[in-house]
């Protein structure tokens, strides 16, 4: 989705306020890249503005670039994206260039109410799709370049699942939903290219997509963070991130970080665990009865207080 969907406001304020003094004049923009619109954003309804920090030298050359604050869902890094092609004339003093901090608010406003509705219409359609299993509708709006259709076929050519089993077909399907930052797509990739599966290897690259995902709330990749850090509370962050989207296997990683910490956290991890154990998850269940009999009737009381027992 391009720039022409949503209208952009760029403000430019010099900082520090002397800079604001007779004689001083701003930077001056060059050229100007239009950001996209975060896809999953747009299908969530957000709206935000993003004000960015930059340095700007007496060469006109972007020095730093800083969100202030990060907005979420994809909107820093899509003004960041587009931000970084941005050409500036330096401010000057005195006829002179002179190296400037200024500030910069990129403002991302939803599309007319017919393509939203538009989208929506897509949604249902997808979600139609998927419970009916009808591949050709899915097909049809992967067609059409809708991201969640994308990444669902890409998905199930690779692995031949629904679909005859495609890998370079499907890894196509999954870049093209990449391309338009639909946060599972980013996700699933960023594990293919840390694997070095269908994809060729890059750690890093791989890294820095499924940080992306999993900051919009992508599961796989959190789940799939939180595995490979080695930093045990680092890997507590993301299992707490989609532990709390009722994800059970996170719970369940969640709940098991909690039991190495001190005893006044375990009740908590037995709620998690609680949570995990009522969509069957065997480890979970497995934990509960290793660890649940070891508490106090205190301990017990905040577990319940946390997660009340069913049917108690």
């Amino acid at each position: 989705m391009r720039a022409l969907l949503f209208l952009a406001v760029l403000t430019l304020a010099a900082q520090p306020p002397t800079l604001l003094q007779p004689g001083i004049t701003p930077p001056r923009v060059l050229k100007h890249a239009a950001p996209d619109f975060p896809v999953n954003a747009s299908q969530l309804g957000h709206e935000r503005s993003v004000v960015f920090e930059l340095a700007i030298s007496a060469t006109g050359k972007v020095d730093s670039i800083t969100p202030l604050p990060p907005a979420g869902f994809g909107f820093d890094e899509a003004a960041l994206s587009a931000l970084r092609k941005w050409r500036f004339a330096p401010a000057t003093k005195d006829g002179q260039p002179i190296a400037v901090q200024t500030t910069i608010e990129v403002s991302f406003a939803l599309p007319t109410r017919a393509k939203a509705l538009k989208r929506q219409y897509n949604y249902q359609t997808y979600n139609a799709a998927i419970t009916a299993n009808d591949l050709e509708s899915l097909h049809a709006l992967s067609t059409a370049n809708f991201p969640p259709a994308q990444f669902t076929e890409g998905v199930w050519r690779i692995v031949g699942n629904k679909f005859p089993a495609n890998p370079a077909a499907g890894i196509k399907l999954v870049l093209a939903a990449v391309e338009q930052n639909y946060p599972a797509a980013v996700g699933q990739a960023g594990i293919y290219y840390y694997e070095g599966r269908h994809v060729p290897m890059d750690k890093e690259k791989g890294i820095r997509m499924m940080k992306s995902a999993a900051a919009q709330g992508a599961f796989v990749a959190q789940l799939y963070l939180g595995d490979i850090e080695p930093n045990p509370d680092n890997a507590a962050y993301y299992f707490r991130l989609c532990a709390i989207k009722g994800q059970s296997t996170c719970q369940t990683r969640y709940a098991q970080y909690l039991l190495q910490k001190p005893r006044a956290q375990w009740p908590e991890a037995i709620a998690w665990l609680r949570l995990a154990s009522q969509q069957n998850h065997a480890e979970a269940r497995k934990l509960l009865a290793t660890h649940e009999p070891t508490l106090t009737d205190d301990e017990r009381r905040r577990a319940s207080e946390l997660h009340p027992i069913p049917g108690k």
